[in-house]
């Protein structure tokens, strides 16, 4: 025995439409509820209406237009606590059924009305035209003109709610916005000073640099360092040179002991030997109380013309001395 044949006529006909309702929610979730998943997602309050216009078609019957529903539907005691995009998908979820039973209701009347045409010796009772109804515990409550009148004023103060809700969210946003861009005016500014603490802190290194390249060029007066009685002089090189570049820079080197230019400034000394003898280099020490003038020389070719010309110019044995890298000066040794 078949399933149907266990029904009775009245269980068939209803299980006929019953079938027909749950399959108009086919697709449900991908085609409906995706979107209210992703505004859940990204923490956003899904606009109910714009849902409805986008998949349902307006329910005009019950005046119930996108983003409306009885306001029985709705709880106080439930506001702190509702899930707004919940909320929202269950009343969507209801449209979506009404515009389903809308749609068999209207396929049982074109049959009826085609059977009853067919039918040309038996009259079609239409029964009469009801005004709207509301369903409260599975019965049918017709709905006067006061109530209509009143469910429509409810349906207008549920809207001012949610046009409400929509203008606080709105408002928190602009306020962080507001708040934030605030925030980044002042970090804006912050390091605005900060660059131009910068562009001065570069320009006076910059400017000092030149300095100091500037008179270790001319050997004018070097700048010099003095740490526990000890004079320290500061050279500065091509940062393309490597190691044994520089030390190469400094391979060529004489001294001489100071006599009579002891009472001239030592940035004198330095000068004026430098401009006389062609070093690109010099500076003064100090070895047992006595002072001594170091040169350095660009090459061998410079340090012997160096060499020649104090020779000719100075007492015998009291010119310039060729110095190796590790020679010592005096008894003590020198460091460079």
């Amino acid at each position: 025995m078949s399933e149907n044949t266990e029904l009775s006529k009245e269980q068939l006909f209803v299980k006929e439409y019953l079938l027909e309702y749950y399959r108009g929610f086919a697709g449900l979730e991908l085609e409906y509820l995706r979107d209210f998943y992703e505004a859940e997602e990204k923490n956003e309050q899904i606009s109910l209406a714009e849902q409805e216009k986008l998949h349902l078609e307006e329910e005009k019957l019950a005046n119930l237009p996108p983003g409306r529903f009885f306001q029985s539907y709705y709880s106080e005691r439930c506001t702190e606590k509702r899930h707004y995009n919940m909320f929202r998908a269950s009343i969507f979820t209801i449209k979506l059924g009404g515009n389903n039973i809308k749609s068999i209701l209207e396929k049982i009347f074109r049959e009826n009305l085609s059977k009853g045409a067919a039918k040309k010796d038996t009259a079609t009772t239409i029964g009469p035209i009801r005004g709207p109804v509301l369903m409260r515990d599975g019965k049918e409550i017709p709905i006067g003109w006061e109530e209509e009148k009143k469910l429509l004023i409810e349906l207008k103060d549920v809207r001012i709610h949610e046009l409400e809700e929509e203008v606080e969210l709105f408002k928190r946003y602009n306020n962080n916005a507001k708040e934030k861009i605030e925030s980044l005016k002042k970090e804006i500014k912050i390091a605005e000073e900060r660059i131009i603490l910068l562009e001065n802190d570069a320009r006076k290194f910059s400017e000092s640099e030149k300095k100091i390249t500037s008179e270790i060029a001319t050997s004018s007066k070097p700048k010099t360092l003095t740490k526990n009685e000890r004079t320290y002089f500061f050279r500065m090189f091509d940062a393309e040179l490597n190691a044994t570049e520089i030390k190469k820079r400094y391979e060529w080197q004489a001294y001489k002991k100071l006599n009579e230019e002891s009472m001239k400034k030592e940035h004198e000394i330095i000068r004026d030997y430098n401009k006389n003898l062609g070093g690109h280099f010099a500076k003064i020490i100090k070895i047992n109380k006595i002072k001594y003038i170091l040169i350095y020389f660009n090459n061998e070719s410079d340090l012997l013309k160096a060499i020649y010309r104090s020779t000719m110019e100075e007492d015998l044995g009291k010119g310039l001395q060729i110095k190796s890298q590790d020679e010592l000066i005096g008894k003590e040794v020198y460091s460079q």
